[in-house]
């Protein structure tokens, strides 16, 4: 897993050749483990934060964890700016190695954008409809 996960910075604008399935799930595998460590960093932080805001004993404090949530946030946006251009080649290179256009990816990141907007309409039926 730490090789796919490596084999993917190390490729980071290779937009040629292909990318085995093992290796692309490798690296999907590690990006959740990454994310899902981030976000308990994160949920601790906040729960920390409201730890600290209602407890009325001196001696207990947890200033730092809200720091270090910020502080991971920060990261793990930073994270997911640098990695689009790499995330965009390993579909592409995994595109082509299934046998697809690797054009397809513009088609799909069109349907994410679409869904995207259509989320943002207001609801018309069920809870909270205006």
């Amino acid at each position: 897993m730490i090789q796919a996960y490596l084999d993917f910075w190390k490729r980071y604008f290779d937009f040629s050749g292909t990318t085995s399935r093992k290796n692309y799930w490798l690296f999907v595998l590690a990006d959740i483990i990454l994310g899902f460590i981030a976000y308990l960093i994160v949920v601790l932080g906040g729960a920390g934060a409201v730890l600290a805001t209602k407890m009325s004993d001196k001696d207990f404090t947890m200033t730092g964890l809200p720091v270090i949530s910020a502080i991971v946030i920060l990261i793990v946006f930073i994270y997911l700016i640098a990695t689009i251009i790499p995330r965009i080649a390993i579909g592409v290179r995994r595109l082509r190695s299934a046998g697809f256009s690797a054009w397809l990816i513009i088609f799909m990141f069109v349907i994410n954008i679409v869904f995207f907007i259509l989320s943002l309409f207001p609801n018309k039926v069920g809870e909270g409809a205006e």
